[in-house]
This record gives structure tokens, sequence and C-alpha cells, in this order.
């Protein structure tokens, strides 16, 4: 298999210095498409000390590319600086995953601020994460945790 090939991805040299990024705003929605962060935040078992990552946190080459482009940069880049968990798409058990892109599209398409286009997306990372401090909160210590929780 080996590493991907160039022609299997697109990357900051892939961005020509004639390209027109006039009124761009790009989502990249793969883990650590926007940078990675020094250490890995989500260990796979608890207790385990974090993974570092990297020497130092940075932004990656593409968004940087984008937005700091020599015709004129792209207006916004959205994107991971952690990983962008494959659960996070299928669709199941816990309804639909598109609502947070079906509404932050037309509001950037009505001409609203990014940060406020994505507000859904904020909302639901703030409830998610308010819930899943509770839940390690309880299991702190315990060694079998039951998959129901």
């Amino acid at each position: 298999m080996g590493p991907p090939k160039s022609e299997h991805y697109f990357a900051a040299a892939d961005v020509q210095d004639d390209a027109c990024l006039s009124g761009l705003i790009c989502f990249h929605f793969a883990c650590f498409g926007g940078g990675i962060p020094q250490r890995d935040d989500f260990p796979l078992e608890l207790g385990i000390s974090p993974l570092d990552l990297a020497p130092a946190p940075f932004v990656a080459a593409l968004p940087k590319r984008l937005l700091s482009h020599p015709r004129g940069g792209a207006l916004a880049v959205i994107a991971h600086i952690e990983p962008a968990w494959g659960y996070s798409i299928p669709v199941t058990h816990v309804g639909p995953r598109l609502p947070q892109f079906e509404s932050a599209i037309p509001r950037m398409l009505k001409g609203q601020l990014v940060g406020h286009a994505i507000k859904d997306f904020n909302e639901l990372f703030a409830a998610r994460s308010a819930s899943l401090t509770e839940m390690l909160q309880q299991v702190q210590g315990q060694p079998n945790v039951s998959d129901a929780n």
C-alpha cells in the first residue's frame, strides 16, 4: 500500500500563484486538516498520558496557503485541529449529522460572518464536551466501564 501519492490529495503546492480565490470559504473536514496540536488530547485509554504529535503545534500548509495567497486569500478556512473521528460521520443511533452543515452553508451564502454561520457546530461541541466531561468524571478510577455509558 505505502504512503499516499500526490494525485490522491490536494496540498498547498497544488494552489498555483495565478489561482483566483476570491470569495472562497473552505471546509476541511479531515483529521488535522487545519493543523496539529503538540499533544494528543484523546488518549485511547483512561489514565494514559497524552502523546506528543509534533515538536510544537502548527497550522497546516494548505490553510496557510489559501489564506495568504499572493493574488488575495480565501475568506476563511474552517478545519479540524484534532481528529475528525470516523464515528462522527455514520448516521447510527444518534440521528443525522448534517444539520450543522445545512445551516452553516446557507448562512455564509447570505453573507453572515463565518463565526456566526458555524454557531451550530460550536453549540453541538459545547453540549457534547459537557456530556463527555460528566461521563469521564463518573468513570474516573473505575477499571471496567459499561458500553451503555
